[in-house]
């Protein structure tokens, strides 16, 4: 779920960003760009951890713009889930009968009402939310919800995950 992981990065800087600050520049930008990003297969961004001014090494210069490419490595918090993993999430978006949205950070999980317990039913009447037959469950928007991640789809700039509450011990989490 949670990682640490260190990763490179090359940095194009304009002649301008040149000179004694260009370590206090290339930092700045590497949290500004970074922070909440999506890596694709290395997952989402959670926080740069730290840069350190030894990781900044030079690079090339370009003849024809002057420009240099710096590669910087730092260590970043990422975000990754994995199929059949178990997370508490938070409804964000139960107001469709299709099923509900919930988030962990960043990521959005959808649990489609197939992936529901059979008792569930989307009740509009009460402001919209998932009742189980015997009222006990009531999942709505700010719901605290188990569930398991059964399906993901991994693009450069998102992860799409498919979850299930229908096995034991996963559904809505008392307060």
């Amino acid at each position: 779920m949670y990682f640490v992981k260190k990763l490179r990065r090359d940095i194009l800087l304009e002649p301008q960003f040149l000179g004694s600050k260009l370590r206090d520049y290339v930092k700045q930008r590497i949290f500004n760009d970074l922070e909440g990003q999506c890596l694709g297969k290395h997952g989402y961004v959670i926080s740069v951890m730290d840069v350190k001014n030894e990781d900044i090494t030079p690079g090339m210069i370009d003849n024809d713009t002057g420009s240099v490419n710096v590669i910087v490595w730092y260590s970043v918090i990422l975000l990754r889930p994995f199929r059949n993993e178990v997370m508490d999430t938070v409804v964000c978006m139960a107001s469709d009968e299709t099923g509900f949205l919930a988030k962990v950070g960043p990521l959005q999980i959808f649990v489609s009402r197939h992936c529901m317990p059979s008792d569930m039913r989307f009740n509009q009447s009460s402001g919209d939310s998932w009742v189980s037959e015997d009222g006990r469950i009531d999942i709505k928007d700010g719901s605290l919800v188990r569930l398991r991640v059964i399906g993901m789809g991994i693009r450069a700039d998102g992860i799409d995950a498919i979850g299930t509450i229908k096995e034991t011990y996963l559904g809505q989490l008392e307060m």
